[in-house]
């Protein structure tokens, strides 16, 4: 199943707050600043993969995801607001709400998930152990 890692550094708050501007510049200019490589060095420690693929969920009430994958392995870190996120393995089933910039939930192949309850201040990171590749998604949910 999946597991939640708590990010820890004395600096986490202060990388946290300039991220978001950072995010901010990234969409307008798409340049990575110093401080997006730092957070995400700090991040890469946890990780049990090496990340290909990083987006953002953000500005989104939805519900999104609804889905599993064959390979993909993802972190989720809600670096403002917060969000609840439902998985089911296949056996077992549970809500975890992420409302802190240090907390890492990593989502396994097998783990349906969704994401929902989402304020519009929501923002979520997203790594991925692979690069896109719809034949990985699977759409049908565990019964």
């Amino acid at each position: 199943m999946n597991k939640l890692i708590l990010i820890s550094n004395i600096h986490l708050k202060k990388f946290y707050k300039d991220l978001i501007f950072s995010s901010i510049l990234i969409a307008k200019n798409l340049k990575l600043s110093k401080l997006v490589i730092q957070y995400y060095s700090l991040i890469e420690k946890c990780l049990p993969f090496e990340a290909q693929r990083i987006y953002y969920i953000y500005n989104s009430t939805n519900r999104r995801g609804g889905h599993r994958h064959k390979e993909t392995i993802q972190a989720l870190i809600c670096v403002s607001g917060s969000v609840d996120v439902y998985v089911h393995d296949g056996e077992s089933e549970k809500t975890i709400t992420l409302n802190s910039p240090n907390q890492c939930l990593i989502v396994n192949p097998q783990d349906w998930h969704t994401m929902q309850n989402a304020s519009r201040e929501t923002v979520l990171l997203v790594l991925a152990s692979h690069h896109y590749n719809q034949e990985d998604y699977v759409d049908e949910p565990y019964h």
